[in-house]
């Protein structure tokens, strides 16, 4: 389990889940990512992504044992930069995927994908920047991501066309995806 810590820099985590235990959160299960204000968590494979504003750091690795007897053995990697050109602004704005991980930055919606490349695929919707999204989130069975905005628009990523568009309203989509399910 991650979790943001109450120091804006400082992620937290449990040991793994064993039965019979309940997750330990001891003060010293912490990772410091230097330079960070972190605004969002994410895991994309083996890694966890951390978001500030303005850069994504990333570390890897298999964390504490899950034996709360024993002293904690920390195997995590120490945080690396993915990028320090783009960050997340809100974690309501970020949607995992099973291969990229969306998400809206000052600058408009990006993306990284499971190499760790760092790719912008917001032109499209450029018009709604100033909008926060309040809500992002995969479309279950669907190589798409919808973006709700605090305005009452959608935004729709598909992946399998590499292109971001905007609805009206979302209400189309979700009727749709209704039907489509019986």
């Amino acid at each position: 389990m991650l979790f943001r810590s109450t120091d804006a820099a400082v992620v937290r985590y449990s040991q793994k889940r064993q039965d019979g235990y309940g997750p330990d959160v001891a003060a010293d299960l912490s990772i410091r990512v230097p330079g960070a204000d972190i605004t969002a968590l994410a895991q994309l494979d083996e890694a966890v992504l951390v978001f500030s504003a303005g850069s994504v750091r990333q570390f890897a690795g298999d964390g504490p044992l899950p034996n709360p007897d024993a002293a904690p053995q920390i195997d995590f990697s120490p945080p690396q930069v993915v990028t320090g050109d783009v960050g997340c602004i809100s974690q309501r704005s970020l949607a995992v995927t099973l291969d990229r991980v969306l998400f809206k930055s000052e600058r408009g919606i990006y993306q990284i994908d499971r190499g760790r490349q760092v790719g912008y695929v917001g032109a499209p919707v450029e018009a709604y920047n100033a909008q926060d999204v309040v809500s992002a989130d995969p479309v279950p069975g669907k190589t798409q991501v919808l973006m709700l905005t605090s305005a009452g628009l959608s935004l729709l990523y598909d992946r399998s066309e590499e292109h971001t568009s905007e609805l009206q309203s979302h209400s189309d989509l979700v009727c749709h995806l209704l039907l489509e399910k019986k």
